[in-house]
């Protein structure tokens, strides 16, 4: 098992700070796999439930407990993004949200109040 974490991979953005991507347009600012721990980037691998998130494209995967569809990202500083979203769980009604995500260094990252770490591949 490699223990070396990746460093996000960067997608280029060209959001004006004040106007909003039409949502065919959206690209989320990162793509990957973070997790709380590494009993969880495991859980992430073997696709069951755990404290991760997956993102990819303009959707972001919240463990195997649902996820959200980004409409918008609006840059709120160095990286960091205000993310305008549709979120469902499993059960219950789709909410709409404004989810923060920020860069913590070359692994972390801040989502929506907690921290998580990215995953070896």
């Amino acid at each position: 098992m490699r223990t070396a974490l990746l460093a996000p991979l960067l997608l280029p953005l060209s959001v004006s700070p004040l106007a909003p991507v039409p949502a065919a347009a959206i690209e989320l600012p990162l793509r990957g796999t973070f997790a709380v721990d590494a009993g969880d980037c495991r859980a992430a691998r073997e696709e069951r439930e755990g404290a991760y998130v997956v993102f990819d494209g303009s959707s972001v995967g919240h463990g195997g407990q649902g996820g959200c569809d980004v409409s918008a990202i609006r840059k709120t500083g160095p990286d960091q993004w205000a993310l305008a979203a549709v979120c469902a769980g499993l059960e219950g009604p789709k909410t709409r949200k404004t989810i923060r995500l920020a860069r913590r260094g070359k692994s972390a990252i801040d989502y929506d109040g907690h921290t998580y770490t990215r995953c070896p591949d």
